[in-house]
């Protein structure tokens, strides 16, 4: 009985998929069974998988494409594995990656998954940029209302929590973004967590699934960042256009060309408020985790408005940037105030 159970699915991955695999039959940890579902592919797949002479690789093939959701469900009904870990075929697991996470969750019985920080790659496997994420479960938690703070093919799940949660969806609301689904059905219920080392490589390139379908990915996450706010809300009624202009306060880059005015930042704000309060009563955080986190929301955000006073992308017109700007102080010091607080270097 293998320890990890890989799961990888792939349609028409021929490009990536033999070096994915190889990421991963290379791996320091060996005490693991990789399964391989087809999704049907028309191209090449099939003879690269099958390339590959590795006693550890579980062979699987559907007649024609079922999606993301079918596929690996399909991998899942044959994994044996204590943890099932989870990658893309065109991404790239450091040699280390399934040891550590293997380590960790070993260590941490109450944690139900863990993934990493990502090293960003482009098509031609040049690094890009290195992308941090959210560590400890109060911040992921928050995270999860707005987006996805994970990084899909970085993850290790126990796999009970995953016959649990009834593995991925294929409700047709949440295509083209089942793994934020499928994190948020599992951080919304059990403790979670990010390793901070990089343990992928991440490929990011234009016939990628994120860029081909980013269309229909709108509404997918943002069905889900309601379903998972309004399981922080409980009885209290959401209004929908309080959390678009919260959305663009806190989900958008300052960079980005908002259009705002003062009554919307003060809406946004509000329901900021309110959520924060509603967050922090509907989880049994410890009362350290909780100031820790409301510190670095202040800070985060309240220099977040503050910047947005001055970048000149958008239309703000003076009193909303007054407004920003009147807020985005509040919250700093707010921060100042707590104690023990110190401003980051």
């Amino acid at each position: 009985m293998p320890r990890v159970s890989i799961l990888v699915s792939t349609y028409n991955g021929e490009k990536y998929l033999s070096q994915a695999i190889e990421s991963l039959l290379n791996q320091s940890f060996t005490d693991f069974e990789l399964i391989i579902v087809n999704d049907g592919s028309s191209d090449n797949s099939e003879r690269v998988i099958r390339s590959f002479d590795d006693d550890r690789v579980v062979y699987l093939r559907n007649a024609q494409n079922q999606g993301i959701a079918a596929s690996q469900n399909k991998g899942l009904s044959v994994a044996r594995g204590e943890y099932v870990a989870l990658q893309d075929h065109d991404d790239i697991s450091v040699a280390h990656r399934l040891h550590l996470q293997v380590e960790y969750l070993a260590a941490h019985p109450d944690i139900a998954m863990v993934g990493s920080s990502s090293l960003r790659i482009d098509a031609f496997g040049v690094l890009k940029s290195e992308r941090s994420a959210p560590l400890n479960d109060i911040d992921l938690k928050w995270y999860l209302m707005f987006g996805q703070p994970f990084v899909h093919t970085s993850l290790m799940v126990r796999r009970r929590i995953i016959e649990e949660i009834g593995g991925y969806s294929r409700d047709p609301e949440v295509r083209m973004c089942e793994d934020y689904d499928f994190t948020s059905r599992i951080g919304t219920r059990y403790k979670t967590a990010n390793l901070e080392l990089p343990l992928v490589y991440w490929r990011e390139y234009s016939d990628s699934v994120t860029f081909q379908y980013v269309k229909e990915q709108c509404g997918g996450p943002r069905a889900v960042s309601l379903r998972n706010i309004r399981n922080v809300m409980g009885q209290e009624q959401v209004d929908l256009d309080a959390l678009e202009c919260l959305r663009k306060l806190v989900a958008s880059p300052a960079s980005a060309k908002i259009q705002m005015s003062a009554p919307e930042v003060l809406k946004g704000m509000n329901l900021y408020d309110l959520l924060q309060a509603s967050f922090y009563k509907s989880y049994e955080f410890s009362p350290n985790a909780v100031r820790t986190h409301r510190r670095l929301c202040c800070w985060k955000y309240g220099k977040h408005l503050v910047t947005l006073t001055y970048r000149r992308v958008g239309r703000r017109n003076f009193s909303c940037r007054a407004t920003l700007f009147r807020l985005g102080l509040k919250l700093l010091l707010q921060r100042a105030w707590t104690r023990g607080s110190r401003f980051p270097s």
